[in-house]
């Protein structure tokens, strides 16, 4: 939703993260495609209109500009079937909703070399 990615995008905001957001996974892609340089992580939900998470994994992996770049899915869908999807479309990290947010920050340093850290 909306607030959710308000609420993403001030924290990492905290840490210095630059973010750019999309509505739904179909906006993800075309940014994605338009992009001068490629975002180090994307954070994606599995559920959202238009394309959702999934697809728009298979379709990130299938780039041959952007298919190497982190995914971390945060989602309320956390079952072992959405888990396993993701797992599958080529997802690197995997969190449920509400998300703790010194664990995000773990998962972005670890799969991009960053070396965010909370104040």
């Amino acid at each position: 939703s909306r607030t959710q990615r308000m609420v993403a995008t001030s924290q990492l905001d905290t840490v210095g993260v630059e973010t750019i957001t999309a509505e739904n996974g179909a906006v993800a892609i075309d940014l994605l495609n338009a992009a001068d340089r490629l975002p180090d992580i994307i954070l994606m939900d599995v559920e959202m209109p238009v394309k959702d998470g999934i697809q728009a994994l298979r379709e990130i992996r299938k780039s041959v500009r952007y298919g190497h770049v982190p995914v971390i899915m945060i989602t309320s869908r956390t079952g072992l079937k959405h888990r396993a999807m993701a797992q599958a479309a080529g997802c690197n990290g995997y969190m449920g909703k509400p998300f703790n947010f010194r664990m995000l920050i773990g998962q972005i340093n670890e799969l991009t070399g960053h070396r965010l850290q909370l104040s």
